[in-house]
């Protein structure tokens, strides 16, 4: 059924709020990033078959809206699209069915598997603006009704152990930097990225994608053609990502100073200094205070051979006889069980697994768990407030802050901390040109 009056949508309002809905929503335009696109249409299938198409602003119905924040419980493919959609739903009330097959190791399916022939051909014909809204509202009635029925027969089944936090820990705060965005410079973003990328732009913004449905956990992030996690430190690049505060704001970003062997020593109970633990690992390498640039930089390199499996030995130091054993101990147990399970209760499964593989993806699950616990905190503070948190990259939290609001910088430092993980901070007025502070 298409929904037509106020008074069907205050009923099927009233359902949502009692019963567990199915719901996919889609937006006008197939090219804009979901925070700065509008739904066309929301379908929603409950557990009794009943089947329904909001209009929102597709031109075959009449216009009109609904209130989903009070939904008992909303079961979508990709929960990332619902929060965009509605920005004040409450996120624990969203669960994420690609999560639950990621989690069993099952395929998530493309969207595009489920388009009808006739979705299909209007969008390999036609690339202009709003283009969904040129597919009428029958047909795109036929591919969600087929769609929310498959996400309904996946929910149904078990929950896997690990959802909880990456469904309402994960993405949230992925979306909430996805929502952020980065300000442009347009004429060196021009310079720098391709005509296909620069169609994504909206208003000098551009924003992020990220995919947390990876081997390792460790979310990637691709979106309009770029590959944030990779953006080039040498060739100018990154100088087209600045502050949308102009002379007002400043980018800034935390790092997290050794990060995995801090990681590594915390699961092992090791203590290491909260001072550089590579000028701690350096001096025991060379057995002086006295370590040079050089050595520095050689002990650097020395640390995650040894940590990661690709020297022999153990330099003779404690905590690298300790990662071995460590490393030893997580091979039994996947040899044993056929995986591994993280903190969170997440199983970790190793495609082509080796000893050093297996402790690579339980490091950087690790890594996940840990930094995204702590930047949930951080843009849980930040909610209304001018900074705002706009990249995440594994050990690095970037931010554009507002130069109102820079007594808050120390407690965002400390929320990323947490009295564990010590950070280092760099400033600039673009993302090419961070110095530290």
């Amino acid at each position: 059924m298409i929904v037509q009056t106020v008074i069907d949508i205050e009923r099927i309002q009233k359902k949502m709020e009692n019963e567990v809905s199915y719901v996919t929503p889609i937006f006008v335009d197939q090219h804009l990033h979901p925070t700065v696109n509008e739904l066309s249409s929301l379908h929603i299938l409950f557990e009794d078959n009943e089947y329904v198409c909001i209009p929102f602003n597709h031109p075959d119905g009449i216009p009109l809206n609904i209130d989903v924040t009070s939904a008992k419980k909303m079961v979508t493919l990709y929960k990332r699209e619902l929060l965009h959609a509605f920005p004040k739903l409450d996120t624990s009330r969203v669960d994420d069915v690609a999560v639950m097959l990621h989690l069993s190791s099952t395929n998530i399916p493309e969207i595009r598997e489920y388009y009808t022939p006739n979705i299909q051909r209007t969008l390999q014909q036609f690339q202009f603006k709003n283009l969904h809204l040129s597919v009428p509202i029958m047909v795109w009635m036929e591919y969600a009704h087929k769609l929310l029925g498959y996400i309904r027969d996946q929910y149904k089944k078990e929950q896997p152990s690990g959802f909880e936090f990456i469904n309402n820990t994960v993405i949230p705060t992925l979306t909430t930097i996805e929502r952020s965005g980065l300000h442009i410079n347009p004429t060196t973003f021009a310079e720098h990225f391709t005509e296909d990328s620069r169609k994504y732009v909206r208003h000098n913004m551009f924003y992020s994608e990220y995919n947390p449905y990876t081997s390792t956990g460790r979310p990637s992030n691709r979106y309009g053609g770029v590959n944030f996690a990779a953006l080039n430190k040498h060739d100018g690049s990154r100088t087209a990502f600045d502050s949308r505060y102009g002379d007002d704001g400043i980018l800034l970003q935390l790092d997290y100073e050794a990060f995995h062997p801090r990681l590594i020593a915390n699961q092992l109970n090791y203590q290491l200094p909260t001072s550089s633990v590579h000028q701690y690992l350096a001096e025991q390498y060379y057995n002086t205070k006295n370590i040079t640039e050089d050595q520095y930089e050689a002990a650097k390199q020395r640390t995650f051979a040894l940590m990661y499996g690709t020297s022999d030995d153990d330099g003779n130091v404690e905590f690298f006889y300790k990662v071995k054993k460590y490393t030893k101990q997580l091979w039994e147990e996947y040899q044993k069980n056929g995986y591994i399970i993280g903190n969170s209760g997440k199983k970790i499964i190793v495609e082509n697994p080796s000893p050093n593989k297996v402790f690579n993806y339980m490091v950087q699950w690790t890594e996940t768990e840990q930094a995204m616990t702590r930047i949930s905190s951080v843009c849980e503070f930040l909610r209304g407030k001018l900074t705002k948190p706009i990249l995440y990259t594994y050990d690095a939290l970037l931010l554009d802050v507002h130069r109102s609001e820079a007594a808050i910088i120390p407690r965002i430092r400390y929320l990323l901390e947490n009295e564990t993980y010590p950070t280092r901070m760099y400033k600039g007025k673009n993302y090419n040109e961070l110095i530290s502070v």
